[in-house]
């Protein structure tokens, strides 16, 4: 699950994702951060249920903090959520990834469930 130990470059990385600076002496200074003060981005994403293995068998790995970052700003926390909602299109259209792709992807998310 999500745990606040998670490695530095993950988390650097994360807090990058959503707009914070970080200086060469650690110290962190927000420019945009998440309301709430929740966690955003789910962790990059390794939060929201069934996101890891989505992108993972159409080789997207890659696309996990835009992903997590969608999920976060849409309020939704499962890919089931995601299909009960109906915004396959929108959630693949988000990650800009070429033609190919967005239809693997979206044949993918049709038969997650």
């Amino acid at each position: 699950g999500c745990t606040p130990g998670m490695g530095w470059a993950l988390r650097r990385t994360y807090l990058l994702a959503w707009g914070l600076h970080i200086p060469a002496d650690g110290s962190l200074h927000a420019t945009s951060a998440p309301a709430g003060g929740r966690a955003s981005g789910s962790e990059l994403g390794s939060c929201v249920e069934g996101l890891a293995e989505l992108l993972h068998g159409c080789n997207l790995s890659g696309s996990m903090a835009a992903a997590g970052a969608w999920f976060e700003e849409q309020g939704l926390d499962t890919v089931a959520e995601l299909k009960k909602a109906r915004m396959e299109a929108d959630f693949v259209a988000a990650l800009q990834l070429k033609p190919g792709k967005e239809r693997v992807l979206l044949a993918d998310i049709d038969s997650f469930f």
